[in-house]
């Protein structure tokens, strides 16, 4: 599509003065960096009167930084968006998206009266309102628009001291993105909703337009944005692709970011120094960048996850940086944060460490400019310390320090850490469950674990150490579980850390002693939990171990092997597990089988505790005696016609502590009936089977009766 151009003859500026109204003060609602602005889309920094300007509805907020609080805002009307100071500091411009049937407009605020003007221009075929504002260093300023639906728009180029007003170039894609090189030498541009991604820059001196667009010279991507750095040599240009970074060439150097994965969303230029900011998607975090070597120097921890925003750059990311570098500013949800960056000469701290500590930890201060610092605090507690060189400083944490940034000073300037020092001096909290305390354990120890917790606001837990000893004779001295083998020299276990609601579960299952390892006696186990800032606190059980590997016995004494019975009121018997206290856990439990034969098809029915069926083991009640131990099962017994006459098995076992396995003892018995045989007698009613009458004297041929002639199935 070629570009239609623009005549200048029938542009018509009308300037109209609008009375501001007056609003009362009011608190900001900001916890340190956090400006509380929720409907905010763009925002400039004022550093003679130290005020951020943040457009939002039909307002423009002031936010005063160094009293963190509003002033009276600007209330003009409309719907306002991008916005520009100019470079002597007096006006602000900012764009409005509503429009007339006819004209279109910016906002006009001479910053000297606070009286607020609209500069009109005629409204454009499908065009909206006004977009986003940038000044050169000539005062004027570029102003991009919107289109009602997808279109190009004019880029309008407006000088506030003249009024004077012309159209640059082509026309451009709706929704373009504006941004002024520090030095207002260079104006980029990146057009937006065209998935070439064309971009471009205006030069101020001499008004020199440069346009790349297609899908050789754009950037191929849908733009966000642009950022352009202090003399207008570099451009950066986030996408979903990545940020494209072009040099003074307008050639692709470097890409900064993945498709689809992390990458910027933002993008701003230190105004003095080699140095990029990106928010970065996925985190909380702006990264700073080295614009020569693009090494990664700083990050900055800005409190909010940043996501992508489509193809909108007025939405969260959106930065801003003071004129002397000083101030780096974000949309984040909420409203705005800003961070405080090191002036030129002054000190800056890329990282310390450790991370946390208690009451006179070594710390570690990396960073810039440390050669003449002066002071070095702890969340303003001056601490001692040692200039190591001009990247590095010793440091330590004093008395009196609570958790919060390092603040290392020159002559210069004061920088705080971008994160906080975590000041420590509560021990945490250890406590063993398992094993019990004097508990004993036979043959196996299959795990030792615990719970632990660091204070709240603590530095968080590090490590469980685990000690496990046993005593070596009766020397008085002791040896060491190392993992593999009893060692005389002290040997921590490692735990396994999992997090819980009230802290750590820790445990340790892997590599305990087992076997010959695991002999009779006594052991004692020592944990020690520590957290990050080495504080420890240690807890400590004892317990016993039984190495028993002998099966224990059971003997069957009711009823009586090979005896007769009319009922069965009980099944009895004896255990023991032998009379060595080092090797004998005692008998835990017996259990026994009662059962019978099935005539019919050659198999066994057993007894559940209600009914003749499948294969049941029945416990027992289990009493300790002087010998040994007595069992029984006297509930839950087949009676009457569960019992009819014939005979009957018991199997039994017994189970020590140690969970040996006695061998099975056998025994059986015989059911007879109380009452003398008829010429007629019913057949047993086993389950599953019809009773039927017969006549013993017409069927005897023999004494026994075969299977077939007394039950039949049913049918």
């Amino acid at each position: 599509m070629t570009p239609k151009k623009r005549s200048l003859s029938h542009l018509l500026l009308v300037i109209a003065a609008v009375t501001l109204t007056v609003l009362a003060p009011r608190p900001a609602q900001a916890a340190g960096t956090l400006i509380s602005a929720p409907a905010r889309v763009d925002m400039v920094h004022d550093a003679a009167r130290d005020i951020l300007y943040i457009t939002s509805g039909s307002s423009v907020l002031r936010y005063q930084l160094s009293t963190n609080t509003f002033l009276t805002p600007y209330t003009l009307s409309g719907n306002l968006l991008g916005l520009d100071l100019a470079p002597d500091g007096n006006t602000l411009i900012v764009a409005d998206s509503t429009h007339s049937s006819t004209q279109l407009w910016v906002h006009v605020i001479n910053l000297q009266t606070g009286v607020a003007t609209k500069a009109y221009f005629p409204l454009d075929f499908g065009e909206g309102g006004t977009w986003t504002v940038a000044f050169g260093n000539d005062g004027a300023a570029l102003i991009s628009s919107r289109y009602e639906g997808s279109g190009w728009t004019p880029l309008r180029r407006y000088h506030p001291g003249t009024g004077a007003t012309t159209v640059i170039g082509s026309e451009v894609r709706q929704d373009t993105m504006l941004t002024a090189s520090a030095d207002g030498s260079v104006i980029g541009f990146a057009e937006s909703n065209s998935s070439d991604g064309p971009w471009g820059r205006y030069r101020v001196s001499d008004g020199n337009l440069v346009e790349r667009s297609g899908y050789t010279d754009g950037t191929s991507w849908f733009n966000y944005e642009i950022g352009v750095n202090k003399d207008g040599s570099q451009f950066a240009i986030p996408t979903y692709g990545g940020t494209f970074i072009y040099d003074a060439a307008y050639q692709k150097i470097k890409t900064i970011g993945v498709y689809a994965g992390g990458q910027p969303i933002g993008v701003v230029y230190h105004p003095t120094q080699n140095i990029v900011y990106f928010p970065w998607v996925g985190t909380r975090e702006i990264r700073a960048f080295d614009t020569s070597t693009w090494e990664q120097l700083a990050t900055y921890d800005f409190e909010y996850t940043f996501q992508n925003n489509g193809n909108d750059a007025f939405n969260d990311g959106r930065m801003k940086i003071s004129r002397d570098g000083t101030l780096l500013f974000a949309t984040v949800g909420g409203g705005v944060r800003y961070y405080r960056l090191p002036k030129p000469g002054g000190p800056s701290i890329t990282s310390f460490t450790p991370a946390s500590g208690r009451t006179g930890t070594t710390v570690i201060i990396y960073g810039t400019n440390f050669t003449s610092a002066t002071n070095v605090r702890f969340n303003g507690t001056p601490a001692s310390f040692t200039i190591d060189s001009a990247t590095r400083i010793t440091a330590t944490v004093p008395a009196g320090a609570g958790s919060g940034p390092i603040q290392v000073t020159n002559p210069i300037d004061s920088i705080n850490s971008t994160t906080n020092f975590i000041v420590d001096n509560v021990d945490p909290s250890i406590a063993i469950s398992k094993p019990a305390a004097d508990a004993t354990l036979y043959n196996e120890l299959s795990a030792i674990n615990g719970t632990c917790r660091d204070n709240n606001g603590g530095s968080g837990i590090a490590r469980v150490d685990l000690f496990l000893t046993r005593p070596v004779g009766t020397t008085g001295n002791v040896e060491y579980w190392n993992g593999n083998a009893w060692v005389s020299a002290s040997s921590p276990l490692t735990t396994v850390l999992t997090p819980t609601s009230g802290g750590f579960a820790w445990k340790r299952a892997a590599g305990l002693p087992t076997g010959f390892n695991l002999a009779t006696g006594s052991y004692s186990i020592l944990v020690r939990a520590w957290d990050a800032a080495g504080n420890t606190n240690a807890a400590t059980r004892d317990f016993n171990v039984i190495a028993d590997v002998s099966p224990p016995t059971v003997i069957i004494t009711g009823p009586r092997n090979g005896g007769s019975i009319t009922s069965l009121s009980a099944i009895r018997g004896t255990a023991a597990d032998g009379t060595d206290p080092n090797s004998t856990s005692g008998v835990d439990r017996v259990k026994v089988l009662l059962y019978r034969a099935n005539p019919f098809n050659e198999t066994y029915e057993y007894w559940t505790g209600s009914s003749w069926g499948g294969r049941t083991w029945l416990a027992t009640t289990l009493t300790e005696a002087a010998t040994g131990w007595a069992w029984k099962r006297d509930t839950d017994l087949p009676t009457g016609g569960q019992l009819p006459p014939g005979t009957y098995y018991l199997k039994a076992q017994a189970f020590d502590l140690a969970r040996n396995a006695s061998q099975i003892t056998f025994s059986s018995f015989q059911v007879t009936s109380t009452t003398a045989p008829s010429a007629s007698t019913t057949a047993a009613h086993f389950s599953g089977y019809q009773r039927k009458t017969y006549n013993l004297a017409a069927l005897v041929r023999s004494t026994a009766f075969s299977s077939t002639e007394r039950f039949q199935p049913i049918k």
